[in-house]
């Protein structure tokens, strides 16, 4: 639009509370509702067009997510072995198989070895279980799928 043409502006109907979601995130960005309208306009057309991208965004976001759910957890099971604290730990090993792939089992095993007599060498297998657990997340799930796309952006 060059500079001599004006803008030409109109209403259109929302819900008030549509309208108040509008002027808090507007006001949040420090924008015009009409820019920050435009804004989500763009990104919700660019998601349409481009699906992948929300697909590889969040990756890093998930597996991080696992890694510290499950360190809380162990963590947590180590200060107090309790039946609910195991449960909470076994879930969270089975949502990491579930969700990113990732085989548990050694852990499973270190774990109930921790509960059945919680040793100082068993504590130890268990800290060694979790630092594989992670290895391999952070192997399968970000270096190999990771590593090809980035060798092929920089040759």
């Amino acid at each position: 639009m060059s500079e001599t043409q004006k803008m030409k502006w109109t209403t259109i109907k929302v819900p008030v509370e549509l309208r108040d979601i509008i002027q808090n995130l507007a006001k949040q960005e420090d924008k015009p509702y009409w820019k920050f309208l435009t804004n989500c306009i763009s990104w919700y057309v660019e998601q349409k067009r481009n699906p992948r991208v929300k697909e590889e965004l969040p990756q890093i976001e998930k597996i991080s997510w696992y890694i510290a759910k499950v360190s809380m957890s162990v963590g947590e099971l180590k200060a107090k072995p309790t039946k609910e604290n195991l449960q909470k730990l076994e879930k969270t090993l089975e949502q990491i198989e579930k969700r990113l792939g990732i085989k548990t089992d050694f852990v499973r095993r270190t774990v109930h070895a921790y509960i059945l007599e919680p040793t100082t060498d068993n504590r130890m297998e268990l800290n060694m279980a979790l630092k594989m657990l992670i290895f391999d997340i952070i192997w399968y799930r970000i270096l190999k799928e990771e590593a090809p796309k980035f060798n092929s952006k920089t040759q």
